[in-house]
């Protein structure tokens, strides 16, 4: 039971902190001349480039150890 809290609470400061991110450039972005869709592009992609970042990264060390 505790590895299944372990896990979904791993899952969702994934989550959290890969949109946070994404939010992140997102803001940056909307600053400059581009246009709005491809700022939401670009923040999205960096959101999924964190997340499976996130996601190696924990899931790795957890294998190793």
């Amino acid at each position: 039971m505790k590895e299944y809290k372990k896990s979904y609470l791993t899952w969702l400061f994934i989550i959290i902190c890969s949109v946070c991110f994404g939010d992140m450039t997102l803001m940056i972005l909307e600053k400059t001349p581009l246009n709005i869709w491809v700022s939401r592009i670009i923040g999205c992609l960096v959101c999924v480039l964190f997340n499976m970042l996130f996601c190696i990264m924990f899931y790795n060390n957890k294998k190793e150890n």
